[in-house]
């Protein structure tokens, strides 16, 4: 589902969840707060993978609001050194290991404007370029 004017994916399941009584794998706030970074965006689609809400852009993984808390975004090899430069970045480790080109934050760090635009840009200096899927 594209995220733009009206209800995305991501909202409704967590409205969905909410009056069924039961919780959303992921904190919606970071699912907000990745959402606000991609308005501008074309292609951008939602799906629940790793346990967390994914955000694709023309089917290409950029970001994920996590279920085991904060986000990670997807930089690429060349520029993970430079998000790891920033306050709270760390390489995101998935079933023990450590992902190269994947960054994890918590989500306070993403309430950070200089924390959050910069990774966002790198983010999306990165994905948006790879062909669509």
């Amino acid at each position: 589902m594209r995220i733009g004017a009206g209800d995305t994916m991501g909202r409704a399941l967590a409205q969905a969840m909410q009056q069924e009584g039961r919780e959303m794998a992921w904190d919606e706030t970071v699912a907000e707060r990745l959402r606000e970074g991609l308005l501008a965006v074309e292609g951008v689609e939602e799906k629940r993978m790793f346990g967390g809400l994914c955000f694709l852009v023309r089917g290409n993984m950029a970001c994920v609001a996590s279920g085991r808390g904060g986000a990670f975004f997807r930089v690429g090899k060349d520029r993970e050194a430079e998000a790891l430069a920033l306050p709270g970045a760390a390489r995101m480790v998935m079933a023990g290991r450590e992902k190269p080109g994947f960054i994890h934050f918590d989500g306070g760090s993403l309430e950070e404007v200089e924390i959050f635009t910069p990774m966002m840009r790198l983010c999306l200096g990165f994905v948006e370029p790879l062909p669509p899927k």
